[in-house]
């Protein structure tokens, strides 16, 4: 090859390699840019996120304590219910106590 053919060859390596080398520094500086404007938008996008998971947390606060107001009016219903059922017991005890003891009053009067 010619001195010239070289020489040509060599431009074409050394303008290759500019070309490239700007195309990395440009490929770099887009994807700093990128990383920026994505932690901007997280920065932006998390009041708005914890706002979010307070709305949820406060919404499962309340279904807990609605669930707990439901559990603890059965749980009132049960309790009168069984003390009505025992009152009852305790009337149809009592009752059948006194009419054994007017049943035995007389009996005893007849044996005195």
């Amino acid at each position: 090859q010619s001195t010239w053919g070289r020489r040509h060859n060599s431009a074409v390596k050394i303008q290759s390699m500019m070309r490239r080398f700007l195309a990395k520094r440009k490929f770099q500086r887009l994807r700093k840019q990128k990383i920026s404007s994505e932690k901007s938008r997280i920065l932006q996008e998390r009041p708005k996120l914890k706002q979010i998971m307070v709305q949820e947390i406060e919404k499962i606060k309340r279904e807990c304590q609605t669930m707990i107001m439901i559990w603890e009016e059965r749980e009132m219903r049960e309790i009168k219910r069984r003390s009505a059922r025992r009152k009852e017991e305790v009337d149809a005890l009592f009752g059948r106590c006194l009419s054994g003891l007017a049943l035995n009053e007389p009996q005893k009067e007849r044996t005195e």
